[in-house]
This record gives C-alpha cells, sequence and structure tokens, in this order.
C-alpha cells in the first residue's frame, strides 16, 4: 500500500501476486519485510512508465525463493557485481535518487546473510533486472534468528 500512488502514477503493471503460495518459514518478519520493501522500491524507480514488476514465489521442500523482476534499462555486468556494497549506487541510479545513500541492497543482503540464505542479482540491459533471494524454512545451527 506504501507504494500505491508511485506504482498507479507510472502506471506499472503488478504481476504474479496472486498467484504467489503462502510459505512458512522461520524468519524475523520486520527484517524480511524491509527486504521486500527495499527490493520494491528499488523496482519502482528503475521501471519506466507503463512498465512492470513481477513477482514469482517459489515454495521448495527447504527453502523459499522469492524473485522480483521489473522491466527497464537493466543493470550493467560491470556494475551488477557490486550492487550489494555498502554505499555503491550504479552511475545511472545516481541520475534518478539523488537522496539515496547506497544502502538499500547492502541492508538487503546483510539481513538475508542473518538468515542464512543467499541474494542474487540478475540482468538484461535493455529488458530487466530481477533480485532473487532464497531462505532456508527452518533455523540452521549458526542462525541467530
Amino acid at each position: 500500500m506504501s507504494f500505491e500512488q508511485k506504482i498507479e502514477e507510472k502506471q506499472i503493471r503488478i504481476e504474479g501476486i496472486e498467484d504467489a503460495p503462502a510459505i512458512k518459514i522461520h524468519a524475523d518478519i520486520d527484517l524480511i519485510h524491509q527486504v521486500v520493501y527495499n527490493l520494491l522500491d528499488n523496482a519502482i524507480k528503475f521501471t519506466p512508465a507503463g512498465g512492470f514488476i513481477r513477482f514469482i514465489v517459489d515454495d521448495r521442500p527447504d527453502e523459499a525463493v522469492v524473485t522480483i523482476r521489473n522491466s527497464g534499462e537493466g543493470i550493467g555486468a560491470r556494475e551488477l557485481s557490486s550492487v550489494f556494497e555498502r554505499f555503491y549506487k550504479t552511475d545511472r541510479s545516481r541520475g534518478i535518487d539523488k537522496t539515496g545513500m547506497g544502502l538499500g541492497l547492502y541492508i538487503v543482503k546483510t539481513i538475508i546473510d542473518i538468515h542464512g540464505g543467499r541474494i542474487i542479482a540478475r540482468s538484461v540491459e535493455g529488458e530487466y533486472t530481477e533480485f532473487e533471494f532464497i531462505l532456508p524454512k527452518g533455523l540452521g545451527q549458526n542462525e541467530r534468528v
């Protein structure tokens, strides 16, 4: 709901939410909410007017996989490997988000790491960018959540 106005202004299609299964995992709900919030905030910023944001949720036996893909210019291969670094902003994001500090994806990765998960960034320039995070359903030996 907090993004509804921005989504409507840009006429972004939201896809996949209606098909997403409910999955139970052992995790901190507030931290996972922050992950989705940060990823969706970025997706909205970089989706062109009339574009789409697609959610894919996969319920695997021992893990949950969430993918958020947005249409748009994408991220260059050279920059893609750095997006999770603290204070990193791509050249394109510097022009779009002048107020951001480059911490959003760093925070996302930190939260996913705390939960014993993984996050992967993929992009095809001129087509899309997607972030996929994988969370174990149960607590591992070293998890503190």
